[in-house]
């Protein structure tokens, strides 16, 4: 038997997947989690989430594009019960297969609010273990919020080099502000991260 097959309600899972669609975007970079809980199986994505009974078991914890995960309560067929499994070969839920990501469930998981400012992702790094952030789903959208914060200290490079600011002053001086979003009480796996600029 598989370590991820449920026999759902179909009523139960749409509990869980209607709110998603209704507060979440389609865009959205973060991983919809799916992870064991007592007598079925756990879903989060984006600060919403629930928990879905059902008959089998899961073991792992699976992680899929939430932009896909977001639109799937329009997509479901009309049946009484719905499978869900999750392989090597992707998430089934009833005929929709979606890429997955299988991993051991260790560890907690991070949660943010619905819809996160890009200095509370920034500051997961600074309270929270890169696997932990991978597993809670907030990888894809922590390089993308890196990847903006990257684009906009060019920019303002740009205007601010001819005063002798560099790229190192103007991170340093984001880190700073990241810093004072992060949690007073660092998490197990924390990283030393804000450290001033070399400017030797």
């Amino acid at each position: 038997m598989s370590d991820c097959r449920l026999l759902v309600a179909r009523k139960d899972l749409l509990e869980v997947l209607r709110p998603m669609g209704r507060f979440l975007r389609l865009d959205t970079k973060q991983e919809a989690v799916l992870e064991p809980a007592p007598g079925g199986l756990g879903v989060a994505l984006g600060g919403v989430g629930g928990e879905i009974p059902g008959e089998g078991r899961w073991r792992m914890r699976v992680r899929v594009p939430g932009g896909l995960f977001v639109g799937l309560a329009r997509r479901l067929p009309r049946l009484d019960r719905i499978e869900i499994s999750a392989s090597s070969n992707g998430c089934r839920i009833g005929p929709i297969t979606l890429p997955c990501e299988l991993g051991p469930v260790v560890g907690g998981r991070v949660e943010l609010p619905m819809d996160p400012s890009p200095g509370e992702v920034l500051a997961l790094r600074g309270t929270h273990a890169p696997t932990v952030i991978d597993q809670s789903g907030l990888g894809p959208e922590l390089e993308a919020v890196m990847e903006r914060r990257d684009r906009l200290v060019m920019r303002a490079l740009e205007i601010l080099s001819p005063l002798g600011v560099t790229a190192a002053d103007l991170l340093w001086a984001v880190e700073r502000a990241v810093r004072r979003q992060a949690p007073r009480k660092p998490h197990a796996g924390q990283v030393a991260r804000f450290q001033p600029p070399n400017n030797s």
